[in-house]
């Protein structure tokens, strides 16, 4: 009877434990899924992706932009999120088994890109900063001046070759006062698969870019705001797949139903960090593969 009791007592204990890593996330986003779990004790299922040549990652940043890409034996981040997510960007890195970051790339000054910048340059593990436009912190400067950092600001064109892939500067064409719209725009390209970065970029700054945008996936732009990836804009891009990062239940309604339904018309598929947790891909230049696509 005891035994029986026991087994009753451990089975229940069992289903409420999975249900609440299985829906507990949908609830409460400090609630961790089954994925951060597994990966917490070793056992991610990401990890098989991680021995590539290029792995793309999107982080689960919450409301903000964070990408982390291992090109070969370098390490590029693409904005860092808002502040307090030094600690998880430091946790991928060492799946990645990186700790320097070769270049880090800021789009625009806005908290929800550039929050962890500061904490990250702090530790001195970052070798180039490159950021374009005005309005960043002074402390950005100075700990980077601190700290031995190389900063600098890209030309239109400019093409930075890092570990076998290249990135090239879009955008922005031209400065204005609308932040967002001064957004770094890079486009990576590694074998027969490209990336597109957008940062905030709005229709405007959209309408401006010059040169070759067709690319194979589209991080877009401004957090699925309907002011952005306009049907213009994403019939030159022709994305086969589009990553939406925000945060659960934002207070900006991101991603917009108008943005969804563009991309949706173009049969692109859309992968969202709220809804998918960290959005990885992966290549050797001839075959693509993503984590949450079969």
């Amino acid at each position: 009877m005891l035994k029986k009791r026991l087994l009753c007592v451990l089975l229940t204990l069992a289903v409420l434990v999975s249900a609440l890593f299985t829906y507990g996330p949908k609830l409460n986003q400090h609630i961790p899924s089954w994925e951060t779990v597994f990966a917490k004790v070793g056992l991610g299922s990401d990890s098989r992706y991680y021995g590539y040549p290029l792995v793309v990652c999107f982080l689960n940043i919450g409301q903000g932009d964070c990408a982390i890409i291992k090109a070969e034996e370098n390490i590029i981040l693409i904005d860092t999120g808002p502040s307090g997510k030094e600690a998880l960007i430091r946790a991928q890195l060492a799946k990645l088994k990186h700790e320097t970051i070769d270049y880090l790339f800021l789009t625009h000054p806005h908290e929800d890109h550039v929050g962890s910048a500061k904490a990250l340059l702090e530790n001195g593990t970052v070798r180039q900063l490159v950021l374009t436009g005005t309005g960043y912190a002074s402390a950005l400067y100075r700990i980077a001046g601190e700290k031995g950092t190389v900063v600098s600001n890209p030309t239109l064109q400019q093409t930075y070759e890092v570990g076998g892939c290249s990135f090239t500067v879009l955008g922005p064409v031209s400065f204005g006062d609308d932040e967002n719209n001064n957004s770094l725009v890079l486009r990576l390209v590694y074998g027969s698969f490209s990336f597109l970065f957008t940062g905030d970029s709005a229709f405007s700054e959209e309408d401006s870019l010059t040169g070759h945008l067709e690319s194979t996936v589209l991080k877009v732009g401004h957090h699925g705001s309907k002011h952005s990836s306009g049907a213009a804009f994403l019939d030159r891009v022709a994305p086969q797949y589009a990553v939406v990062s925000c945060g659960r239940k934002n207070d900006y309604g991101h991603p917009h139903p108008e943005t969804l339904a563009r991309l949706s018309e173009r049969n692109c598929k859309v992968l969202r960090t709220d809804e998918q947790g960290t959005i990885v891909f992966a290549t050797d230049g001839t075959t693509l593969y993503c984590n949450k696509v079969a």
